[in-house]
């Protein structure tokens, strides 16, 4: 089991610093973005199915790196308390969440341990006022592409603040039919059908495509 060093027990504390100021209890079928470090960024996000599992999904995005598809670290809760937050745990990462605020430790079997701030997913979208807002380069797109998905919630229109119409597996494929130009946290909403024909609406950050590369997504599967 992972111990908290007094270096991690500081993290904690910003933690619940930053939370008073967000009383707002977030959706743990959603995800958090974390503030960059170094050249990559950590994207945490929740199991449909079930609250207590997480992925942690580390990018590089330096224009040397190779291109390769994010390292993906399982994470189960702990402990997980909706009035007063959660803490995960998987590889070396270590996430304490609440409300609308978490704080993602890596390296937490290391010598140098770090961490870093992360905000749910919605709560600083491009507009700055937790709405899905249209792309500037135009309407919808029509497409006909493989792609897979991390799982998450499928919605009836592109944005959070439509219903949820039903949950993806993680690792399901779907066939992207319309990028709909509607943007949040730099990726684009989708129209998907599922293989047995249920379409609707998928945000880009948790899509990749089996083929070519598609502009608004996250990026191309990896095998």
């Amino acid at each position: 089991m992972i111990s908290l060093t007094p270096f991690m027990l500081c993290a904690a504390s910003a933690l619940s610093l930053i939370a008073m100021a967000s009383p707002a209890q977030a959706s743990l079928n959603d995800q958090f973005r974390c503030q960059p470090v170094g050249d990559g960024e950590h994207l945490v996000i929740f199991d449909a199915f079930d609250q207590n599992k997480a992925t942690v999904q580390y990018q590089v995005q330096s224009e040397n790196a190779p291109d390769a598809g994010p390292v993906v670290t399982p994470l189960r809760a702990k402990y997980n308390y909706p009035e007063s937050g959660a803490r995960y745990e998987g590889g070396d990462y270590i996430l304490l969440t609440t409300n609308s605020t978490a704080v993602l430790i890596y390296g937490a079997d290391s010598d140098q341990p770090g961490h870093t701030e992360c905000t749910f997913v919605g709560g600083e979208p491009e507009d700055g006022a937790g709405e899905a807002t249209p792309d500037a380069a135009g309407g919808p797109i029509a497409l006909d592409v493989p792609a897979r998905s991390w799982g998450g919630k499928l919605r009836a229109g592109p944005g959070m603040d439509f219903a949820q119409t039903g949950s993806l597996q993680e690792g399901e494929n779907v066939t992207l039919i319309e990028n709909t130009g509607v943007m949040m946290n730099g990726f684009n909403w989708f129209k998907i059908r599922r293989a047995k024909g249920q379409e609707g609406y998928k945000w880009g950050g948790i899509l990749c495509s089996n083929a070519r590369q598609v502009a608004g997504l996250y990026d191309q599967c990896m095998e």
